[in-house]
């Protein structure tokens, strides 16, 4: 039996549309329910996003608002702990500073913000230059460690040393000179003592004046009390830049005193005896015509 396989021409079914409309619509408010049921479903799904909306922003407010009082209240203990750190230390340098240190104190102090009595002046200027004022760093150095620059060798080699036993090592002549005799003096490095009651300002506007400023190096000039007289010795380090061929003695016209030219060779021990006393002047920075810094 042979079997006749049945052809459905599908394309030629009938069919009946659907009733259903279905071309895409977009559904209005007022078209499922009424608008008053639709505004109530909205408002019951919004409410609990808005609210936790709002949470969220208030307690990232009070999270700043925390961490600004919070930053605010360190920085206040800060600031008054140091203030309460910097009074404790100020009263202790005062009070307690050995008398060989009181300098290094006072740089201390100043550093701290507060005034001492007898501040150390730093720079001074002047717009005429035949008048230009004294400078003065810092004896004993701050800074002891590394490099030791020029203005600061003489303490390096000496600092360890009283005034009398400078003195007595490097064998200086203290003693004022009796003779009146023009000398001659073809140097760029001076020794001088005298005993003068002329105030070493005066001393350091003569110097200026005789060999200008251009050709000043450094100066220094301190005043010593004789503890055996109570005479005063003014004692004088003049650094030239270039050597000058004097043949006049020539500070016993403002001292009026026959002064001492040759109280020794040893520029760095000599400066470090004049600023033991500790009354004393600076113009400029110390170079020794001998040494140059090292390291320590």
């Amino acid at each position: 039996m042979q079997d006749n396989p049945i052809r459905l021409n599908v394309d030629d079914m009938p069919m009946s549309p659907s009733p259903l409309n279905t071309r895409p619509c977009l559904f209005q408010p007022s078209t499922l329910f009424d608008s008053e049921t639709f505004e109530r479903v909205r408002s019951a799904v919004s409410s609990p996003l808005d609210k936790t909306t709002m949470e969220t922003e208030e307690e990232v407010e009070t999270e700043d608002e925390d961490g600004d009082e919070q930053e605010q209240g360190l920085a206040d203990v800060l600031t008054q702990t140091r203030a309460t750190e910097i009074e404790r230390l100020s009263q202790s340098i005062v009070n307690d500073r050995p008398s060989h240190t009181g300098e290094f104190a006072d740089v201390l102090i100043q550093l701290l913000d507060d005034i001492p009595e007898n501040p150390i002046p730093t720079m001074m200027e002047s717009d005429n230059a035949n008048t230009a004022m004294a400078t003065r760093r810092s004896h004993p150095p701050i800074d002891q460690t590394g490099f030791v620059d020029d203005h600061d060798r003489p303490y390096a080699d000496y600092g360890h040393l009283d005034g009398q036993t400078i003195a007595q090592e490097c064998a200086f002549d203290l003693q004022p000179s009796s003779n009146q005799q023009p000398i001659r003096l073809n140097t760029k490095s001076f020794a001088i003592t005298s005993w003068t009651h002329v105030s070493k300002d005066a001393v350091l506007t003569e110097i200026k004046r005789r060999f200008g400023i251009e050709n000043i190096q450094y100066i220094c000039i301190g005043e010593e009390m004789s503890e055996l007289n109570h005479q005063q010795h003014v004692h004088v380090q003049i650094i030239l830049k270039e050597k000058v061929n004097l043949k006049t003695r020539f500070l016993d016209s403002i001292t009026q005193t026959s002064c001492n030219y040759q109280v020794t060779q040893n520029d760095l021990a000599w400066n470090e005896y004049i600023k033991k006393g500790g009354n004393y002047l600076e113009f400029n920075e110390f170079k020794s015509t001998k040494q140059r810094g090292r390291k320590q």
